[in-house]
């Protein structure tokens, strides 16, 4: 939740998402919100836009992750909300869960002719620490063996050194909740690949799994930093007069390195420079050697997020190449009534889709597509392939 910087200690982002999360109150000077004495006109409390910000879903996922790992009252808690952690991060989710079993099964697309398969064992702890009482590492292999899977994960609030030690010699990873909610924090606005995710659940140690996410933000902050150096000098009387608002590499690097930590490396320029000028994006162009911004950064985010759209739209949105859901975590079957088909628009004409126990019959369709069936696209699901796709991503309360 904070961390240490010499003599300072500072909050990080995931106890900025926590703290998001938690309702607080107006100040009070002895009148109500309307001005009269306080009691006279009972009501309930108000919020303000400039005290409390509206956390996202990312953020109230990642703070149920951090509070479910404590609460021993309730272990299912966390293992759902391991599991929607797991989805968020684009992977494939069976639940299992009950005693003696194992609580979440993994299965990650990492190429057409590889894919990860991790059994994960969730353990919650009120004291906040997984100790080697908690732990049968002997068990831990047979659920691996039993579900065919390649490695093991041990989630829980924090481990011992017993079990650290264990672990590493068993090839068991250990992730704790805190790592896993910052994870969720720190993909949405830095999404990895599958092969970079996949370090993530089988590393002994996921602390040092931090270069992988250093490395994919320092790629943003190139592209950005790139990008806003030429705008600057496309925009600068001075440099239009002297060279028409282009600038070389070493130009570039010369504008930007007071703004990163670490300087770019000509590669870097050089790869951001290649993204922006392809015909998709089209916002850099040459000129005598040198490279002028051809349109505003505005435009470019526009159309990058354009691209997004259209992506989803063809790929099916929410959902990856194994059919892991990423969208934000839907109702319990049971708290969701069934109705009737409903219009939604799409890009030609309307579609009809049956929204039954709580699931969009498109994404059912495309899961059970993904696992090699033959499927109409109109008409009413069967209940019994709802309930395949329901057990499949962990929506049963079973």
């Amino acid at each position: 939740m904070a961390e240490r910087i010499g003599l300072v200690i500072r909050r990080t982002e995931l106890g900025t998402a926590l703290v998001r999360t938690l309702p607080l109150l107006d100040p009070s000077d002895g009148t109500d919100p309307a001005g009269g004495a306080a009691g006279e006109h009972p009501g309930p409390p108000r919020t303000t836009e400039s005290v409390v910000d509206v956390p996202n879903w990312r953020e109230l996922l990642a703070a149920e992750i951090v509070r479910a790992a404590t609460d021993s009252t309730d272990h299912q808690r966390f293992e759902r909300a391991v599991a929607r952690a797991f989805r968020t991060l684009g992977l494939e989710v069976e639940a299992h869960g009950g005693p003696k079993k194992t609580d979440v099964v993994i299965d990650l697309w990492r190429s057409p002719t590889d894919r990860l398969r991790v059994a994960v064992e969730v353990k919650t702890d009120g004291a906040g620490l997984v100790t080697d009482q908690d732990v049968k590492f002997l068990r831990l292999g047979e659920h691996r063996a039993r579900h065919g899977a390649q490695h093991t994960l041990l989630v829980g609030p924090r481990f011992d050194t017993r079990v650290q030690r264990e672990a590493a010699q068993d090839g068991v990873a250990l992730l704790t909740a805190e790592q896993l909610a910052d994870a969720v924090l720190r993909h949405g606005r830095t999404p990895l690949a599958p092969h970079e995710i996949s370090g993530l659940v089988t590393v002994t140690d996921a602390s040092g799994f931090e270069p992988v996410w250093q490395a994919a933000e320092r790629r943003q902050d190139a592209l950005s930093q790139v990008l806003l150096a030429l705008w600057r000098s496309g925009n600068d009387p001075a440099d239009i007069e002297h060279n028409a608002g282009a600038l070389g590499v070493r130009d570039i690097w010369r504008e930007t390195k007071g703004a990163l930590e670490t300087p770019l490396e000509r590669q870097e320029i050089e790869e951001a420079l290649e993204f922006m000028a392809s015909p998709f994006v089209a916002a850099v162009a040459q000129n005598h050697g040198d490279h002028v911004v051809t349109v505003p950064p505005a435009l470019v985010a526009a159309r990058l997020r354009a691209l997004a759209a259209v992506i989803d739209a063809a790929g099916g949105a929410g959902t990856t190449a194994g059919g892991a859901i990423t969208d934000p975590p839907r109702p319990s079957p049971q708290s969701v009534p069934v109705s009737e088909p409903q219009e939604r628009e799409a890009a030609g004409g309307t579609v009809a889709v049956t929204v039954a126990e709580g699931v969009d019959s498109r994404l059912v369709r495309k899961w059970a597509k993904s696992q090699g069936r033959v499927i109409s696209e109109r008409g009413r699901l069967s209940s019994g392939l709802i309930k395949e796709y329901q057990r499949a991503h962990g929506l049963t309360g079973d």
